[in-house]
């Protein structure tokens, strides 16, 4: 199995030896999950190191900081392969083209038309680059279904060019069959962070990180919508907030062709998403979608909850939100799309400039 050599300085990727690990936190009497707090690091990042799998370098350093360790080098590991087990039964050492999976994959994901994929992490043969891999189980499909998406999946990357490299998607590395012939691979350019759903399991956002995250994906969708590209679902689950930065990124993109049209046969019908507008189960939708969804992000983001259907929900007097800023929210959520913003520009015009606040009354 192909995996990272730590002593490589020059990689932004490092492993670090859990044993001696372990044994500073004995001596501090730290449990992983109080260290992996007084870090300010992610759960997921602490678990990888007792796994002894990559991790960022600048997130070794904060753990090792957090036990007031200043020589790093002493506790990152000469021999990177993990200990054997049966995590290889899940995927681990698997060849996708130059790509290696190296760590065990996320749980089966559903999209709402039913189709279900895995993502997995893998590291390049060759060069010093990783990637998420999404593995999109189309197998069980018939002949004719499952061809459709491997030709829509195949014709992916030509569709991202059109976004020309934007910011706020990552970049597509690849894009293949899997070796079984059935199933098909999306790989995305390796990025540190985590799923915005991720983080409102653990705290709600400031007002200025919401009105970030809100402004920054509607200049995603505006990207989008330029290239008539319609994104049919947008959630918490499908915003990345990029580590150390205010960047985030919508992920998952080739779901928005993948969505598009009836169900998978598979599955008895959508499966029930409360960001998503009522008019993309029916297969017919616009631009005006996206707003719906945006919508119920900020109500989510603002008051904790979405908005119930064909109701005009109410944000607080006390959020620092113009009236404007208010009354646009309520629109995108209604559920008549005619009745909505006829396009995201319209958000960007009232939520173009964060540092105006609350001044229209």
């Amino acid at each position: 199995m192909t995996e990272r050599n730590s002593e490589n300085m020059n990689s932004p990727y490092v492993v670090l030896d859990p044993f001696k690990v372990k044994h500073l936190l004995d001596q501090k009497c730290l449990g992983p999950e109080e260290w992996y707090l007084a870090a300010g690091v992610n759960p997921r990042t602490g678990r990888r190191v007792q796994a002894r799998l990559p991790i960022r370098k600048s997130s070794a350093r904060d753990l090792l900081n957090a036990l007031d360790v200043s020589q790093y080098e002493a506790y990152y590991l000469t021999d990177a392969a993990p200990e054997k087990s049966d995590s290889a039964l899940r995927g681990v050492g698997r060849q996708i083209q130059e790509w290696t999976v190296f760590d065990v994959p996320t749980p089966v994901c559903t999209a709402s038309n039913g189709l279900q994929y895995r993502t997995y992490p893998l590291k390049h043969n060759y060069l010093d680059r990783y990637a998420w891999g999404k593995c999109y189980e189309l197998c069980h499909l018939p002949d004719s279904e499952r061809e459709d998406y491997q030709a829509y999946l195949l014709r992916h990357p030509e569709v991202c060019e059109r976004l020309k490299r934007s910011a706020y998607f990552p970049r597509v590395e690849t894009t293949c069959p899997d070796p079984n012939g059935q199933d098909w691979w999306v790989l995305d350019e390796w990025s540190e962070g985590e799923y915005l759903s991720e983080r409102l399991e653990q705290e709600e956002l400031a007002f200025s990180e919401t009105m970030n995250v809100l402004q920054q994906t509607a200049h995603a969708l505006h990207v989008l919508h330029q290239q008539q590209i319609i994104l049919r679902e947008l959630s918490p689950a499908r915003l990345w907030l990029l580590k150390d930065s205010s960047q985030i990124q919508l992920v998952d993109l080739e779901l928005a062709k993948l969505l598009d049209g009836n169900p998978s046969v598979s599955n008895d019908g959508w499966l029930v998403d409360p960001y998503r507008a009522p008019e993309v189960d029916s297969g017919r939708c616009n631009e005006r979608a996206d707003l719906f969804s945006w919508g119920q992000l900020a109500m989510r983001l603002f008051t904790g909850q979405i908005a119930e259907p064909g109701t005009i929900p109410q944000l607080s007097e006390e959020l620092p939100l113009s009236s404007s800023q208010t009354a646009l929210i309520q629109q995108c959520v209604l559920i008549s799309p005619s009745r909505r913003p006829k396009s995201v520009t319209e958000i960007l015009k009232v939520f173009g400039d964060l540092s105006r606040g609350k001044q229209d009354g």
